[in-house]
Formats: structure tokens, sequence, C-alpha cells
């Protein structure tokens, strides 16, 4: 847990993500309903072990593989002619770079 007025912008941080990752999902799934699939969420709800700099190195590397994932489905997406997927898988991918900028600063790192 994210604990102490020492974490408080990680804690900010963290809600936002929180936010900004259901909306993905809610989009992704209502995006899978129209084109006929059905939806399987299986989250991983397993609370993160160690320290909040190992939580945030962990969560930022998941984002660069979930960017790269969106980045694919952008990909697909633009090949089957749906350019609204295409680009809201963009700025997905895109989000989820930010998103990982933002920790690797709070670690005193770059992301490169």
């Amino acid at each position: 847990m994210v604990r102490g007025e020492a974490h408080e912008r990680v804690r900010e941080m963290y809600h936002e993500e929180v936010t900004n990752e259901l909306r993905h999902t809610q989009y992704l799934a209502d995006q899978i309903v129209t084109l006929g699939g059905k939806p399987q969420l299986e989250p991983d709800l397993t609370p993160p072990e160690g320290s909040v700099q190992e939580m945030l190195k962990h969560d930022a590397d998941e984002g660069r593989i979930d960017g790269g994932n969106y980045r694919k489905l952008a990909q697909m997406a633009g090949g089957e002619g749906l350019m609204s997927l295409k680009l809201q898988m963009e700025e997905q991918a895109a989000d989820e770079e930010r998103h990982g900028q933002t920790m690797y600063r709070f670690l005193g790192k770059s992301w490169s």
C-alpha cells in the first residue's frame, strides 16, 4: 500500500491511473460487443508486494507492454478499416507511455 504524506503524489497518480484504466476497459468491452464478440475480463486483483518503488517500476514496465499491445491493436484496426478504433488504440498506447514516464519520474529515472 502507498501510505504516508511522502507518497501523496503517488497516491494521486494511482487514483487517476485507475480511473483512466477503467475508461480503457469500458471502451474495449464496448468495442468487442459492437464487433460481435463477448468481452472476457480476468483482472489480477492481487495486491502488490514490496516497496512503493518496486510497485512503480513493475507498473511502468507493465505499461510498456500494454502500450505495445495497444499499438498492435491499432495496426490491426487500421488494417480492417476501423479508423476510430485505430485512433483510440493509438491514444491508449500514448496514455500508457505517459503513465510510465510519470512513474519513472517518481523513481528518479528516465524513460528510454
